[in-house]
């Protein structure tokens, strides 16, 4: 089992320095293998993003990682399969050990396995990841996790515009003539962040520090994210829908851009790694959105309307009284 898994290892590291040739084990990248009836394949066969049919008789290990396996011949050795569609027939022979990781397998009740069985079918308690296993369904999955993410933010997001209305529109209103400062900002709040964290986690004192760090830094992120998609949704509520739209409406839409932009593979990562250091580097700036209250210009709120207190006006002076002739 321990040469199996090296085995494994390998098949995952040899694609990236090229094709293998000569005698000794089969690899194969994004391709198919078949072993048709009657022939014998000699040594291990390892397969990655690949379809491998197993008709004949293989001598060696079969690995088989992100495709598909199906054996109705027999395989002298030790077989596993990770995130792969298995499927053995009834006159499929398997005289070592056989390691599942992903999807349950297809078994018909003739199939013989002589050595230990491990299978661990977590995949199928996730909804929609399918049955066909491989490539296909692991993007399923990662689509899942993201839609996943893409919910958790959106409550988070709109419990922070609801807590704190007035520092969201005071860090979005600093947006569009500060943003350039706010990559630089951003960047090295980040570059500071991971710095403080390694040199915390250094001593068992300073890992609760870094763990306190690190929610202060989401909380950083969150409020940015909320004034971006607060600006965001005011922008396309005025250019498309020609009126203002409330609070709370403004972040909703341009949390809906923004979710469709994510969903797009690579562009999706790059915006939301721009929209962070945008966001956090806008929200220092501003001091956690202290400073230039939306509709005020460059005034800065007083405690009490911090607070929403209410403070009337101060009368103006009355006129003074004429002396008397």
């Amino acid at each position: 089992m321990r040469r199996t898994l090296t085995i494994a290892l390998i098949a995952a590291v040899v694609p990236l320095m090229g094709a293998v040739h000569g005698p000794g084990p089969a690899f194969s990248m994004s391709a198919d293998a078949h072993v048709p009836p009657g022939e014998v394949h000699h040594g291990e066969l390892v397969a990655v993003f690949g379809d491998v049919v197993i008709e004949g008789t293989v001598t060696g290990e079969v690995v088989v990682i992100m495709g598909s396996l199906h054996v109705s011949g027999t395989v002298d050795n030790d077989v596993v399969s990770v995130l792969s569609r298995v499927t053995l027939t009834e006159t499929a022979r398997i005289d070592g050990e056989f390691v599942n990781v992903g999807w349950s397998v297809k078994r018909a009740a003739g199939s013989r396995i002589d050595g230990e069985i491990v299978n661990v079918n977590f995949m199928n308690l996730i909804p929609f990841a399918g049955e066909d296993g491989g490539w296909p369904a692991l993007l399923r999955v990662l689509y899942l996790i993201k839609l996943a993410k893409l919910a958790a933010l959106f409550v988070v997001v709109l419990l922070v515009a609801a807590l704190v209305p007035r520092r969201v529109s005071n860090v979005a209103a600093a947006i569009p003539a500060r943003w350039g400062w706010s990559i630089l900002v951003g960047l090295l709040t980040w570059a500071l962040f991971v710095i403080a964290c390694c040199v915390l986690a250094i001593t068992l004192i300073g890992i609760p520090l870094a763990i306190a760090l690190g929610f202060v830094m989401l909380i950083t992120k969150w409020l940015g994210l909320a004034a971006i998609f607060f600006l965001a949704g005011q922008t396309i509520g005025r250019n498309v829908l020609h009126r203002d739209l409330p609070h709370i409406s403004c972040v909703l839409g341009g949390f809906l851009a923004f979710a469709l932009l994510c969903l797009i593979p690579f562009l999706g990562t790059i915006l939301t790694l721009g929209l962070n250091v945008v966001g956090i580097g806008m929200v220092i700036l501003t001091r956690f959105g202290a400073e230039e209250p939306w509709g005020r210009g460059r005034a800065v709120a007083s405690p009490d309307s911090e607070a929403g207190i209410s403070v009337p006006p101060t009368p103006p002076p009355s006129p003074s009284t004429p002396a008397n002739g």
